[in-house]
C-alpha cells in the first residue's frame, strides 16, 4: 500500500531497447496508479451532459475530464454556473432516472478513451449494471464502435440526449481508474478478458499472424514513403489492414490469433486488448517523442512484448506529424519478426 491510495506499477522494457533510446521510456518504467474507486451519489443532475449538483453547479470535474483544471478554469466555471442559476428557465422538465452509473469523461467517444479509459471504469463498476445501467451520451453513437462493444459484453446502457435535462435519484459514479495513456494492470487485464470470453465462429475467417495496422487514410501519422514500406511488410508476410473498415466483432476475430500487431503509433494499436499474452507489438514512433508512451505502457500490463522502431518527421508536433522511414532499417527491423 502507497501514499495517497496509490500503487506502484512497473512496466517491462521494450525488447529491443538501446541504451541510447532509454530517456524515451526511463520516466514510465514505474509509475504510481490510483486504486480503482466507485462512489454513490443522490440527486444528481446531467445537463448538457454534464454532471451537476443543485441542478447548476458542476460536480466531479476530474472525472469528467481527461485532464486536471487550473484554478483559473475552476473560477470560470464557477461564475458560468452562476450565471446559469440566474437565468435559466426554472421550469424546463426534467426526465428522471431512479438508478445509473457514469463511466465516461469528454474524450470518451474517441477509440483510444473509449477502450483504454471508459472500459476500465466500466470493468470496475460492472456488478452494478444490471440495477445502476450506465449512461451514455446519445452523440456517442455517432461512432458504432461504442454500441458494437456495449453489445458485445451485453450491456444495455440509456443512452441520454446532450438536449434534455435528467435527474438521477441514484447515481453510482465510477472514478477515473488511471490517468490517460496508464492503467490499472489487473483492470485492463480484466477489460482485455471481458472480451475474449465470447466464443465466436471462425470458420469463415483467415487466420494472419502478423497484422499491420495502416493509417494511410488518415489525416495525420501516415508513412509518407508508404509504398516502399508497404513492400517490405507484404515480403515478410504481414497482412496490412485499414481496421476503420472493420466492426468490433471483425477486429476481435482478426486479432485473437494474432500473434504480431505492428503500425505507427495510433488508435490501431488499442487493439492489442484482443490479443494473448506473450504476443507482439511493433510500434513505429517519431525519434525523440519520450512523451507518447500508451501503447508501450498497454503492452507491459498486458503482458504483451513490445518492440519499437524510430522514424523522422516533419516537424516536433510529433501527435500530427507523418513519418519518413528508412527502408533499409525498417527491413531488418521487420525481418527479425
Amino acid at each position: 500500500m502507497f501514499k495517497n491510495n496509490k500503487k506502484l506499477s512497473l512496466r517491462k522494457k521494450p525488447r529491443n531497447l538501446k541504451t541510447e533510446h532509454l530517456y524515451l521510456f526511463n520516466h514510465e518504467l514505474k509509475k504510481k496508479i490510483p486504486y480503482p474507486s466507485i462512489k454513490k451519489y443522490k440527486n444528481i443532475y446531467i445537463i448538457n451532459s454534464q454532471l451537476k449538483k443543485y441542478r447548476f453547479f458542476r460536480f466531479q470535474i476530474k472525472n469528467q475530464r481527461m485532464n486536471p483544471i487550473n484554478f483559473k478554469t475552476k473560477v470560470k466555471f464557477l461564475f458560468s454556473d452562476l450565471k446559469n442559476l440566474i437565468f435559466t428557465d426554472k421550469g424546463t422538465e426534467l426526465v428522471n432516472i431512479k438508478k445509473a452509473t457514469w463511466v465516461v469523461d469528454t474524450r470518451s467517444y474517441q477509440y483510444f478513451h473509449w477502450f483504454t479509459d471508459a472500459m476500465q471504469r466500466i470493468n470496475i463498476s460492472k456488478d452494478f449494471h444490471k440495477t445502476y445501467p450506465v449512461l451514455i451520451p446519445l452523440s456517442f453513437i455517432t461512432n458504432s464502435f461504442i454500441k458494437e462493444s456495449l453489445e458485445y459484453l451485453n450491456i444495455e446502457p440509456i443512452y441520454i440526449d446532450h438536449n434534455k435535462e435528467y435527474l438521477i435519484e441514484e447515481l453510482v459514479l465510477a472514478e477515473r481508474v488511471s490517468p490517460a495513456g496508464n492503467y490499472n494492470q489487473d483492470v485492463i487485464k480484466s477489460v482485455s478478458n471481458d472480451f475474449g470470453r465470447v466464443v465466436l465462429d471462425k470458420s469463415s475467417d483467415a487466420i494472419h499472424k502478423k497484422i499491420w495496422v495502416s493509417r494511410q487514410n488518415s489525416d495525420k501519422r501516415m508513412i509518407n514513403n508508404f509504398k516502399n514500406v508497404e513492400k517490405i511488410l507484404l515480403k515478410y508476410n504481414f497482412h496490412i489492414v485499414e481496421l476503420e473498415n472493420y466492426s468490433i466483432k471483425e477486429q476481435i476475430r482478426l486479432l485473437r490469433d494474432c500473434e504480431i500487431l505492428g503500425g505507427v503509433h495510433g488508435a490501431g494499436l488499442v487493439n492489442m486488448l484482443f490479443m494473448k499474452p506473450g504476443t507482439k507489438v511493433l510500434e513505429v514512433r517519431a525519434k525523440n517523442d519520450s512523451k507518447n508512451n500508451c501503447y508501450f505502457s498497454l503492452a507491459s500490463d498486458l503482458d504483451i512484448d513490445y518492440y519499437y522502431f524510430l522514424s523522422d518527421t516533419s516537424d516536433s508536433d510529433y501527435y500530427k506529424s507523418n513519418h519518413d522511414i528508412d527502408s533499409l532499417l525498417f527491413e531488418s527491423f521487420i525481418k527479425s519478426f
